[in-house]
């Protein structure tokens, strides 16, 4: 498992790649960090890289995936 973590003004965003449920997000409002304003996933959602930087970008973060976090078919 892989995870990386990030923090802004306002939000928190963790986002990763884990063996069970492949590529993962959350994001968390730094005044609640416990109940995630997104939590998706590879395996029951069907989260893709793109939509990963998308939902990044929704909370202003940028991020470029590592080779590592990408799953690969």
């Amino acid at each position: 498992m892989s995870r990386f973590e990030q923090t802004n003004e306002k939000f928190t965003i963790a986002y990763g790649n884990d063996h069970i449920s492949g590529l993962f997000v959350q994001a968390f409002d730094r005044t609640d960090e416990d109940e995630p304003l997104v939590d998706e996933d590879e395996e029951f959602e069907g989260l893709t890289p793109q939509r990963l930087v998308q939902i990044a970008e929704e909370y202003d973060f940028h991020i470029e995936l590592p080779e590592t976090i990408i799953s690969v078919e």
